[in-house]
């Protein structure tokens, strides 16, 4: 079997598209990212990740292209089933899929998440669902968490993300450095440390000269 048009994609990666945002949401943009799961019906069930698909099949097992794929329209594709790693097993359903969706026409590379699930949801359980209908108000809705520089490490956000509860719990947070003129209030569990650096929001702004202090900040976090 030929994976021409297919590439891995580690967990961070995923989760950083799935945080990607302006005003709103880059997952409310329809051909922003279509994200298929290609396990068993039941595991789909069961829980998934946020905005997945089930792959659908024919009766006899093989996989269908998603009715409203338009493939051609999408800038993300991304399929995963339970552990898929490697290009060593051609029955691996990511790869049967993803192989698929290639050949239909997707204009860019198709992404298998590497490891699977098992891998993404042991790393952001708080991305699992059992929702499977979205409208678009809800889509627009979606509360995008900060983006990750460092796996487990280091992050980086906006004033919400400092100041959401549920955030700094999910992410682990155990410190803040807050870029900005006033000082102000972020959201902070006991015990941890915070470091403001005063610098205007300009596009000329200074920011290199506060290099040292933060790395040693974060050294020390």
């Amino acid at each position: 079997m030929s994976y021409d048009g297919l590439t891995f994609i580690e967990p961070k990666a995923l989760y950083n598209l799935l945080q990607q945002a302006t005003f709103y949401s880059c997952l409310s943009d329809p051909n922003y990212l279509l994200l298929i799961d290609a396990r068993k019906k039941h595991e789909f069930a069961e829980d998934h990740v946020l905005t997945a698909k089930k792959a659908p099949k024919r009766e006899n097992g093989e996989f269908l292209v998603p009715y409203d794929a338009e493939l051609e329209c999408k800038q993300n594709i991304v399929i995963y089933d339970s552990n898929t790693s490697e290009f060593t097993d051609p029955q691996a359903p990511a790869l049967l899929c993803g192989c698929l969706l290639w050949n239909m026409g997707s204009r860019n590379p198709v992404q298998i998440l590497k490891g699977g699930y098992e891998a993404f949801s042991a790393l952001y359980p708080f991305l699992r669902t059992q929702k499977i209908i979205y409208m678009p108000r809800e889509m627009d809705e979606i509360k995008p968490y900060p983006v990750e520089v460092l796996p487990g490490f280091l992050y980086l956000g906006n004033w919400f993300h400092g100041n959401e509860s549920y955030i700094q719990k999910d992410l682990k947070i155990k410190a803040h450095i807050n870029v900005c003129v006033e000082p102000g209030t972020l959201f902070a569990e006991p015990g941890q440390q915070r470091l403001h650096i005063q610098v205007e929001d300009r596009e000329d702004a200074d920011l290199f000269s506060h290099f040292s202090k933060a790395c040693t900040f974060i050294d020390q976090g």
